[in-house]
């Protein structure tokens, strides 16, 4: 699926749960749902150059009284490359640039208060198992290689979310993730329901 596509999906599913949440009223559990755009940060192994691939999020979260449970979702949007100049490795017997994705599936507990009626600052905590997909290829051949690795990491984070209508708010939010060498940027809407 290609990135038009893909934001198209983003688009409809943005539309839906925006007449979902303002169709009906906040109710007693807290429920939630939180569609972000993410752009991870992921410092290279082999080289000291971070890549930067980016995703969509969707979390489900409920809970009340400053204590919420949330289940996240990330999928790929693009990839973050990077380029292995020949002369670094004599191993490597041209230009390699390497494309890399990341999904990632995950539990968290989210901390949050209110410093405002329509501001929330929020802190979250728990696991993830993230799967980064490269794909290597190189300059001087039509050559290509594709890897996965996949591994389980605690993720810990803190962000803001700004009511801008009675179900709808602004998320902006950071999360690292221990054992990587990765964080995530988030910037998404919220919908109460």
């Amino acid at each position: 699926m290609n990135v038009f596509a893909k934001s198209a999906v983003c688009v409809m599913l943005l539309a839906v749960g925006a007449a979902f949440a303002q169709a009906k009223k906040a109710n007693d559990d807290g429920s939630y749902a939180e569609v972000s755009y993410v752009r991870w940060n992921i410092k290279s192994d082999s080289s000291s150059q971070t890549i930067n691939p980016t995703g969509l999020r969707a979390i489900y979260g409920f809970g009340g009284n400053g204590l919420a449970y949330e289940a996240h979702l990330g999928l790929p949007l693009a990839a973050g490359s990077y380029t292995t100049v020949a002369g670094d490795d004599a191993d490597v017997p041209g230009n390699i640039k390497i494309d890399t994705k990341i999904t990632s599936l995950g539990l968290f507990a989210k901390l949050y208060t209110k410093a405002s009626d329509d501001l929330e600052l929020f802190g979250r905590l728990g696991m993830s198992s993230i799967n980064a997909t490269a794909e290597a290829s190189t300059t001087s051949s039509t050559a290509t290689a594709k890897a996965s690795d996949k591994s389980t990491a605690w993720g810990y984070g803190v962000g803001v979310k700004y009511k801008v209508g009675s179900s709808t708010s602004v998320v902006f939010d950071y999360t690292g993730y221990n054992k990587l060498s990765a964080n995530t940027m988030g910037l998404g809407v919220a919908f109460a329901f």
